[in-house]
């Protein structure tokens, strides 16, 4: 390998030599103007040149196309990498699509808890491998997350009229025992609690996504006929509603996946 790069410099160099004393024979025929042999001297200096360099416009054009051919694979790389996510796009597009249009009319039109989660999982796969800013991707699943919170509380609305109602019932039995103004009174009092739910339910489009938190615990602290024992022991559930609620608005995401899926949407 020595011998070879050893007899590559003699020749390199004997090229080299050979073509600069060319060039000084053609700028001296030059200067006693005779341009035939001062031209035919100076073009046989400069092939000698080349000839003794040629090696190095080899290794530049390797490097050019070497550049190029990395350049290129990069930019291939870069294309595949937006088709895959155009991809994705178009799946979840085409997906949902499909979806809503099949279902016009018909009475469970809306997706799924479950299927909205999963594809609201979809869309923040999505978005984040476009690189989309937070404020972005937030306004973006915000709405999937206020129709996931109104459909918790609708749950929790749903439980609470059912503890009413069972403490009507029991009331109910009792009230043979009052006197007329009492069972008046109890009557009164017994519808006013059977419209209380309703009042929460008639203002949950208004609520930002961070008040169902306190909104929920609100609703059942204040929900009118339960007893202490009944408020003890049914409380918890409302806690870990509103620590769903809270976890929703912060994160965007189901945290207690086994609450949510006893969630059912109202028909």
């Amino acid at each position: 390998m020595k011998i070879r790069t050893l007899q590559t410099a003699l020749v390199d160099a004997t090229f080299s030599l050979a073509g600069l004393a060319s060039l000084g024979f053609g700028l001296y025929f030059m200067a006693n103007k005779e341009l035939p042999l001062a031209v035919t001297a100076l073009g046989a200096g400069l092939v000698l040149l080349l000839a003794g360099t040629i090696d190095r416009f080899e290794s530049l054009k390797g490097l050019g196309m070497e550049a190029k051919t990395r350049t290129l694979k990069e930019t291939i790389n870069q294309a595949q990498v937006a088709i895959d996510q155009l991809r994705d796009l178009a799946e979840v597009t085409g997906g949902t699509l499909l979806s809503l249009t099949s279902a016009v009319g018909r009475w469970d039109a809306a997706p799924s808890v479950a299927e909205a989660h999963k594809l609201s999982r979809q869309v923040l796969r999505i978005l984040q491998s476009l690189g989309s800013s937070q404020d972005v991707i937030r306004a973006a699943l915000l709405p999937w997350a206020k129709a996931a919170a109104m459909d918790l509380f609708q749950a929790q609305l749903q439980r609470l009229h059912e503890l009413i109602s069972a403490r009507v019932s029991a009331l109910d039995a009792e009230k043979v025992n009052l006197s007329s103004p009492e069972q008046m009174d109890f009557a009164k009092r017994a519808q006013e609690a059977g419209a209380y739910p309703g009042v929460y339910a008639a203002r949950l489009p208004e609520w930002d996504l961070h008040e169902y938190e306190a909104r929920v615990l609100e609703m059942f602290d204040g929900a009118p006929l339960l007893d202490d024992g009944a408020r003890a022991k049914f409380r918890p559930e409302f806690v870990a509603a509103a620590a769903e609620f809270g976890f929703l608005a912060s994160n965007l995401d189901f945290r207690n996946k086994t609450l949510w899926s006893r969630v059912r949407q109202p028909v």
